[in-house]
């Protein structure tokens, strides 16, 4: 039961604001699943969405992400998209 805690996953949602290095390629180019075991399930844009994005996606500053993936990993995506993490690793 243990171990099936520690790897759920949870789905939060976070809005990109402006210096956010998420902002600066497509959503294949952040390879976000790999490096922080994240994946961006859909988009609000204004008042559109864009359900299950595909890698060309350019993300832009206050587009709200809906996101599935580990807690570890949220906390990373958060500072990513507040602009307070610069780097991506």
């Amino acid at each position: 039961k243990e171990a099936l805690e520690e790897a759920a996953e949870r789905v939060g949602r976070v809005k990109l604001s402006e210096g956010s290095i998420l902002t600066q390629g497509t959503l294949g180019d952040l390879q976000l699943p790999a490096k922080i075991g994240v994946d961006v399930i859909a988009i609000r844009r204004g008042e559109r969405w864009i359900v299950k994005p595909e890698d060309d996606v350019l993300l832009r500053v206050g587009d709200v992400l809906i996101v599935r993936g580990s807690d570890d990993g949220m906390v990373v995506l958060k500072g990513l998209a507040a602009g307070a993490v610069q780097t991506l690793e």
